[in-house]
């Protein structure tokens, strides 16, 4: 029987043949080989798709920011903050109140500071203004009386502080020869006035005499100076203080007024000045007579016919000063074949003066410096 070459032994070349073409195995290492291809080497760098891009961002920025919290904790765990007080009705303690280093306390105190200032300066510009401007214009500064000591042969009065009199106030000055009325312009002359009025209060001119007299034909007919408690002419209170002299250089009718020194300043020396006069530097005037015109005119006569300077031939004494607030009423003094009242009377001091009507009922005010033959200080 023939056998097939299928069915025969194993034929030369038949184990190389197995040995070039394996099995299973060589498929493997085929597939290995492709796989090898598409993988990247070690030495080339893996990129990441784009979902591992974002993946990777976002950890780093949550890094970063647990980072941040860190530094704020420790920030904060180096500057704790003061402890509240839950039985504080008040609740807890406001920041410019809490402690702190020493540039934050200056800068809170200097913020209070300038809020004080600021509103401060609000609450000037809204009250301050034309109320406060006029109240400081009527207003007598007392510094510009200059009231010093002066040294006048151990008298002494406790020198005081002058400045502030009312505006119309009325002086009756009682003599041995009668009374006369001052009418005192303390809205004109406050300094003058309220040192008049200082030493009228003190009864420092009870019983004081007159030291010196002139008289002439002209007016001013008559000239009677009154004060000095040592009848020298240069003696006073102890002390000195300037008065004004508003109405110098200017007619001025009936004028009393205070004596000054050499050095412009008055104490207690004062003068009755009869008629028309044009007062200069030495005199301050501070008021008018109004009433006891009369008297004066007797008191000129006394004097004599002549011309007279010099202490009076007969004693004339102020025996007491009595002022009140306000204006008085008085009859109209009207001289003969005159049509317009006037305060002057007579120019001459023989001559006592006159009234049409005596009895007359009707009256008239006197106001002061407004009134016939005082001028205007203010113009």
């Amino acid at each position: 029987m023939t056998m097939s070459p299928s069915q025969d032994g194993p034929r030369p070349g038949d184990g190389e043949t197995e040995r070039s073409h394996p099995g299973p195995e060589p498929v493997e290492a085929s597939v290995e080989k492709d796989d090898a291809k598409d993988s990247p080497s070690d030495d080339e760098p893996i990129e990441p798709d784009n979902g591992e891009t974002q993946d990777t961002a976002a950890d780093a920025e949550s890094e970063a920011d647990a980072e941040k919290a860190k530094s704020t904790r420790r920030l904060r765990r180096a500057r704790p903050a003061p402890p509240v007080d839950s039985d504080d009705p008040d609740g807890p303690t406001p920041p410019w109140l809490q402690r702190g280093t020493g540039r934050r306390s200056l800068a809170g105190l200097s913020m209070i500071m300038i809020l004080v200032l600021v509103v401060a300066g609000i609450g000037w510009l809204l009250f301050s203004g034309g109320e406060t401007t006029a109240a400081e214009t009527d207003e007598v500064d007392v510094d510009t009386c200059r009231v010093t000591e002066y040294d006048d042969g151990g008298l002494m009065i406790a020198p005081p502080q002058l400045g502030n009199a009312s505006d119309r106030a009325t002086a009756t000055i009682t003599t041995n020869f009668g009374d006369i009325t001052v009418l005192l312009f303390g809205d004109v002359a406050p300094c003058g006035v309220s040192g008049f009025g200082y030493l009228a209060s003190q009864g420092f001119y009870t019983n004081n005499n007159c030291y010196r007299i002139t008289t002439q034909p002209a007016e001013p007919t008559v000239t009677l100076r009154c004060g000095d408690p040592m009848g020298t002419g240069d003696s006073g209170p102890g002390y000195r203080f300037r008065a004004e002299q508003k109405f110098e250089g200017q007619p001025a009718f009936d004028a009393f007024a205070l004596i000054n020194n050499e050095n412009g300043q008055a104490g207690s020396n004062f003068a009755f000045v009869r008629g028309q006069s044009i007062p200069t530097a030495s005199l301050s005037v501070i008021g008018q007579v109004i009433a006891g015109f009369e008297v004066l005119d007797q008191v000129g006569a006394s004097a004599g016919l002549d011309s007279f300077d010099g202490v009076p031939p007969q004693q004339v004494s102020i025996l007491s000063i009595t002022i009140a607030e306000g204006t008085v009423t008085l009859p109209p003094t009207e001289l003969p074949g005159t049509e317009m009242p006037s305060p002057t009377g007579t120019a001459d001091p023989s001559t006592p003066q006159e009234d049409d009507d005596p009895s007359g009922d009707t009256t008239s005010p006197v106001t002061g410096p407004s009134m016939p033959g005082i001028p205007d200080p203010s113009r």
